[in-house]
């Protein structure tokens, strides 16, 4: 009996690691009914530790697709999994792991939904809690989505001093992209600030990024830079240049 019960486990873990292989490869179409596999081997033998995992990754392919209702129900149905454990048998550690990742994903998803005050409480809560044990990246995402909500809650200094110290840090790791994307919000922070001349200096030096979706919203906000300055002519013209 008991042979045979690692011999299922076995089994099950194997298509979770096939699985996780698809996903990190962005075949998601290829995962899905790996992980369903996995997690429904793990449900029928009580391996609810693993089967949460599988709950997580569902919930993040599926936020991927854009179906934050979907993720949300998935990652409920993790830390659900979490609670019935035998703990006898399991390390806290991975445990508090799961439900870390829950409650990272929790305050992702509310962000996306547009609960805004929702996730900065729970952003918040995350860091309070457990920044020692949240990786880098988690605390780098943490950080841009608070950044974004200062944005969208109009507290542009907050957003410019946030997108100021997070660009430092994507410049440790030379990730291109995000330095940029930082370097667009900061020019629309300033936009907003009316301190036109760092905002224009900023949205000019976008205008020759190597990434093209760049390259149009930095033409859009020179548009609506010199909108709001009260030069429409010349404001249409970098309007037809971002759609161009």
């Amino acid at each position: 009996m008991f042979q045979l019960l690692n011999k299922k486990i076995r089994l099950a873990k194997s298509y979770y690691n096939q699985a996780k292989i698809q996903e990190n490869n962005n075949r998601f179409d290829k995962a899905i009914p790996l992980l369903n596999q996995a997690n429904q081997i793990f449900q029928k033998n009580r391996c609810y530790l693993h089967s949460s995992q599988c709950f997580l990754d569902l919930s993040f392919i599926n936020s991927k697709f854009g179906d934050y209702h979907k993720a949300l129900e998935l990652n409920q149905s993790a830390i659900l999994a979490v609670r019935i454990q035998d703990r006898s048998i399991i390390n806290d550690v991975k445990i508090e792991n799961v439900t870390i990742t829950y409650h990272f994903n929790k305050a992702n998803l509310s962000f996306h939904l547009g609960n805004y005050r929702r996730s900065l409480k729970l952003y918040d809560a995350l860091k309070s809690k457990w920044r020692d044990r949240l990786s880098n990246s988690q605390l780098i995402d943490i950080n841009f989505n608070i950044a974004s909500l200062y944005m969208f809650q109009k507290q542009y200094e907050k957003a410019l001093e946030s997108f100021k110290i997070l660009k430092i840090e994507y410049e440790k790791y030379d990730n291109q992209d995000e330095i940029e994307n930082c370097d667009l919000n900061i020019a629309t922070a300033y936009m907003f600030l009316k301190e036109y001349g760092s905002s224009y200096k900023l949205f000019q030096k976008l205008r020759y990024s190597q990434n093209i979706n760049f390259q149009a919203k930095s033409c859009m906000g020179i548009c609506h830079l010199l909108k709001y300055q009260g030069n429409y002519e010349l404001s249409k013209q970098y309007c037809k240049e971002a759609i161009n």
